[in-house]
């Protein structure tokens, strides 16, 4: 860490000291009540992030097939966030957004080479400072050391980074298993990145959602997406069927993998100490509005993502207001007992927090500039690639599948939203850090292209 970096998260340590200190002189002069929560550095944290995740794909969210036997367990036993939303609908803004509690445009992630800025202060520095032992093992260079996702972690991990082909979720979870083995002397903090829902999609034999399948189409397994955008124009009901066979086989493959992390927790006494945070960075596309993968539109096959919460002193539960992934920063500081830094965007979801009210932004600027604001039923996307942005209109209460735009009615609604969208947005402007931007190699650029991120 930098002599510059190091000063300015020492400052936030010392600002801590300082409202603790000034914390317990109100409550002498309050008569004795107490001011706050106390700090739970006794807490671990495990955070579990999984790429390329829809929520509809989950039972705990309604889905018919038994995806997720594990983490709808995880769901019951701590607060679903039943109406979570991903700030972009690709992994770089994305877990940048999770990881500061920042807009995307704040953080100036717009393109394949763009990357967290080290000005950004993070979830595992904010931990670190604090007397965390920090670790990560992630399986995508999106959320990689390169791409400076690495900022606070004492381990690092990146040799599960195996490309759309391979298998990467039994590998994570072994190093999981192994950190938690032999981390017993001081909290932890450890963040698990999955990738396999991600495309190429597999069938695991394991994890077959219809063994009885008799389809004999061209979706097949570990297809390139290349060749399924091929396939796209002809595709009928029988390749959509096989499509969600595939990614559902993913889904099972990699919840059973997670299941073998919480259940190792339990095994060595640490699962009424440690705090579990789950979601995904984004959702799938299967034709829902004519695409395929994702990273291209802010429809909520994309940005409509899991998320759970156990806190070990919170009573479970399920939150069905609308939130953003920018929440679980400040969620997880209040359930830690530890303040908030100055200038998140996000709001503690907690008990101390109050019911959720914020309108939640999203945005992508890659192919297409586009920002999303949804604000209770309603949801506003504005494409500003045309002159005037061409704005989209949904009423997610009776249109959940967003196929009705309310856009040409106009009215309040309309407007409301379009104010409250361009004041998140300048927000975001304003608050903008330097860019961090990368030089990608050939062979960098060749793997984003097989993954889908590069068209030329």
């Amino acid at each position: 860490m930098d002599r510059q970096r190091s000063t300015r998260i020492a400052a936030l340590v010392a600002g801590t000291s300082t409202v603790a200190l000034l914390a317990g002189i109100a409550w002498l002069v309050l008569g004795g009540r107490h001011p706050g929560p106390r700090v739970r550095r006794d807490y671990n944290v495990l955070l579990i992030v999984v790429d390329t995740l829809r929520a509809d794909h989950l039972g705990a969210w309604g889905y018919e097939r038994d995806t997720s036997p594990n983490l709808d367990a995880l769901a019951a036993s701590g607060i679903r966030l039943d109406q979570a939303t991903s700030q972009a609908p690709w992994t770089t803004p994305s877990i940048g957004s999770l990881m500061t509690s920042q807009y995307p445009a704040t953080l100036g992630i717009t393109r394949e080479r763009s990357a967290l800025p080290e000005s950004a202060t993070t979830l595992a520095e904010l931990l670190q400072a604090e007397g965390w032992a920090t670790a990560a093992a992630v399986s995508h260079s999106f959320c990689g050391a390169e791409w400076r996702f690495d900022q606070g972690f004492d381990t690092f991990d990146e040799s599960n980074v195996l490309g759309p082909t391979g298998i990467s979720s039994p590998g994570i979870t072994e190093l999981a298993l192994g950190w938690l083995d032999i981390q017993r002397r001081e909290p932890f903090f450890l963040w698990l990145h999955y990738f396999d829902p991600h495309f190429s999609y597999l069938l695991h034999r394991d994890h077959d959602p219809d063994p009885g399948s008799d389809y004999d189409g061209g979706v097949v397994s570990g297809a390139p997406i290349g060749d399924l955008n091929q396939l796209r124009p002809t595709m009928d009901r029988a390749d959509l069927d096989q499509l969600a066979r595939l990614y559902d086989s993913e889904i099972a493959f990699t919840d059973a993998q997670i299941g073998r992390v919480l259940d190792r927790l339990e095994a060595l006494g640490l699962a009424d100490d440690t705090v579990v945070i789950f979601t995904a960075d984004h959702g799938e596309e299967f034709l829902d509005h004519r695409l395929l993968g994702h990273g291209k539109t802010l429809y909520q096959e994309l940005v409509h993502v899991p998320a759970i919460v156990r806190c070990p002193h919170w009573e479970p539960g399920v939150i069905t207001a609308p939130v953003g992934n920018v929440d679980l920063l400040p969620t997880l500081l209040e359930c830690l007992g530890l303040p908030e830094p100055e200038g998140l965007v996000g709001t503690s979801l907690g008990p101390g927090g109050g019911p959720p009210s914020h309108p939640v932004l999203s945005q992508v600027d890659k192919r297409r500039h586009l920002t999303s604001l949804r604000d209770g039923d309603l949801k506003l996307i504005a494409n500003r690639q045309r002159d005037p942005p061409r704005l989209e209109l949904y009423d997610l209460s009776v249109d959940p599948t967003e196929r009705n735009d309310l856009a040409a009615e106009g009215g309040q609604r309309l407007s409301v939203l379009t104010e409250q969208l361009l004041r998140l947005e300048r927000l975001s402007r304003e608050r903008a850090l330097p860019p961090a931007v990368l030089h990608l190699e050939d062979d960098q650029r060749r793997l984003l292209r097989t993954l889908g991120y590069i068209d030329d």
